[in-house]
């Protein structure tokens, strides 16, 4: 989808909206908030969700699908504890496990609890099986679990890490020690190691 058909579908969108409240009238304001705020969403102003979202919260009670909105939004704009505390109350009411356990997930990362986070993607993994990229995510937060040792790997405490996701943990931190050569030397090893990976 280009750029133009974007904003092209997004005007219909508005036209449409605006519409309906030309037949709904005062009746139909907490369906009309609901579509502004999805509206807002699709244009990228999360900001300008969280107040209707908000709203809607207060007037309707509690609503998983409104309480995801927020979530989500609060999220992008990185209101971190609000949006946990918006994603723990859906992931307990068992809500789209799929895919409010990793954004919960992704909250506790970003708040710096690799501990917790993992648990909630081996959660999420157990729900989606064969969900790939997830799959991924959890063996790096797994990597992420890990301590170096004093040949500069990276060794588990407890957890199978992925070789390609450990050779790239060990690469990284060479670069962040300045490294050179040894940067040079492990880029050249994953190359000859792991051919067929584009990680």
């Amino acid at each position: 989808t280009t750029p133009e058909d974007r904003a092209e579908a997004l005007a219909k969108a508005k036209e449409s909206r605006n519409e309906l409240e030309k037949r709904l009238g005062v009746r139909g304001a907490g369906q009309l908030k609901l579509i502004d705020a999805r509206l807002a969403m699709v244009d990228g102003d999360f900001q300008a969700a969280i107040p209707l979202l908000s709203e809607l919260t207060r007037e309707v009670g509690d609503n998983l699908e409104v309480r995801f909105l927020l979530a989500t939004c609060l999220a992008a704009t990185g209101v971190m504890g609000d949006a946990r505390q918006q994603l723990e109350h859906l992931v307990a009411n068992g809500y789209r496990l799929n895919t409010t356990l990793p954004q919960l997930a992704d909250i506790y990362l970003r708040m710096g609890d690799t501990a917790q986070a993992m648990e909630l993607l081996e959660r999420a993994v157990a729900v989606s099986p064969d969900n790939e990229p997830l799959k991924n995510k959890l063996r790096e937060v797994q990597t992420f679990m890990a301590h170096q040792v004093a040949d500069g790997s990276i060794q588990a405490e407890g957890v199978e890490l992925d070789p390609i996701v450990q050779h790239l943990m060990t690469l990284r931190q060479a670069e962040l020690d300045g490294d050179d050569a040894k940067v040079a030397q492990l880029v050249t090893e994953g190359y000859e190691k792991y051919p067929g990976d584009a990680r």
